[in-house]
């Protein structure tokens, strides 16, 4: 491995007990455009799945203050993961957040300003919001938490539970000026595509949208399992690309593991490939084309192991972490130059160990607005808190 280690480094804890505290997934930043505000959540428990009798509160720290936390809601519409997909709200992404929700018997996106309180109501949740603010997408939230446990939202029951491969769900594109959706994607499509496709009895399900940086299509894996409840493991994985009006579904990844990933521009995706079986040809992250399909590797030999990958804002830099290894089972946070080709270690985090994945606690490392710093979420002061990394 050629890497470089960096002993020397800035560790800001910017949180603290005897609260548990954190932001989620590692696709979006929680710095606003200023820099002053770091949002996360706060919670009393991080040793269970939430229930509907268990509200999250979202809030922002004040970097300016003392970091101080600031509560502004709550939320019943939440997991470890990915929390309530809180968000600073493009194109400004400062001053107002938006966050997933639940109302009386459907989950919402609640678009929030924080001068005026005032709230916005969208009767869908959201998985992600095009850069201009203009467009969000969206999934079945229910059918995921009884597909992939820990990225679902607890206590709704599925309307289509009993359809393995619907024709009437899959990926839906949110007017938010209008107010409007239209699903431009179904399930039962996507199990028309490709050679390797869900056997009949395997239930299939949509999961991990993203927008490309100009909002023009969208990333999203398609999965499968035996059995109605398939639960963490044994899952087959396909990734798709889609133009953001339904245009040229593209099907650009099939026959191996598709673990996490992100755009590196608006026509090639960073994503890490793997197998179950030896094979040399994966178990690397690799520079996907949209929509040719065309890959190479990032940083050959450089990398054993998933992580969440994402870009610094001027992509010089890849941005990743691993899972728990080793007898103190750290957690490696890694930078990578694109250009030179250099693999730095900055930091190693000891992980507590959780008896059930879904609650389990990944780094999800964040870039801040200039590419200066990095924002993770740790357990190895022993309860869940934020930090942030200088690099």
């Amino acid at each position: 491995m050629n890497s470089k280690e960096v002993s020397k480094i800035s560790v800001q804890r910017v949180t603290g007990g005897p609260m548990h505290h954190f932001f989620g997934y590692y696709d979006k930043s929680p710095w606003d455009n200023r820099g002053r505000y770091l949002l996360a959540m706060e919670n009393s428990f991080a040793d269970r799945n939430p229930t509907l009798n268990d509200p999250l509160t979202v809030g922002a720290i004040d970097l300016e203050n003392n970091n101080r936390f600031e509560p502004l809601a709550k939320t019943l519409a939440w997991n470890w993961q990915q929390g309530c997909m809180l968000k600073w709200m493009p194109p400004n992404e400062t001053g107002l957040i938006g966050f997933n929700d639940l109302q009386d018997d459907h989950y919402i996106h609640v678009t929030l300003d924080l001068k005026t309180r005032e709230k916005n109501i969208l009767p869908w949740a959201l998985y992600d919001v095009s850069s201009d603010g203009r467009r969000g997408g969206t999934l079945n939230f229910e059918r995921i938490t009884h597909t992939r446990p820990g990225y679902g939202y607890f206590g709704l029951a599925d309307p289509f539970e009993n359809e393995l491969c619907p024709e009437n769900d899959g990926i839906y594109i949110v007017d938010l000026v209008k107010q409007s959706r239209k699903l431009v994607f179904s399930l039962a499509e996507a199990c028309g595509f490709g050679n390797i496709k869900p056997d009949p009895g395997n239930k299939t399900w949509f999961n991990h949208i993203k927008f490309n940086p100009s909002g023009t299509r969208m990333i999203f894996l398609q999965r499968w399992a035996p059995g109605l409840v398939p639960g963490h493991h044994g899952f087959k994985t396909r990734m798709f690309t889609i133009g953001t009006d339904g245009s040229h579904p593209t099907l650009l990844v099939e026959g191996v593991g598709i673990s996490h990933f992100d755009w590196f521009d608006d026509e090639n995706i960073a994503v890490w490939l793997w197998s179950e079986t030896p094979n040399h040809e994966v178990n690397h992250y690799f520079m996907i084309h949209d929509p040719s399909g065309r890959r190479e590797v990032i940083g050959k030999g450089q990398f054993e192991y998933d992580g969440h990958c994402s870009f610094s804002p001027d992509r010089k830099w890849m941005l990743t972490d691993t899972y728990p290894k080793g007898e103190n089972k750290e957690q490696a946070l890694i930078i990578y130059n694109m250009q030179t080709k250099q693999r730095c270690d900055i930091g190693k985090f000891a992980s507590m160990q959780v008896e059930n994945d879904s609650w389990r606690c990944d780094m999800h490392p964040r870039w801040n607005r200039d590419g200066t710093q990095v924002c993770i979420d740790s357990t190895h002061e022993k309860t869940r808190q934020m930090y942030i990394v200088s690099v």
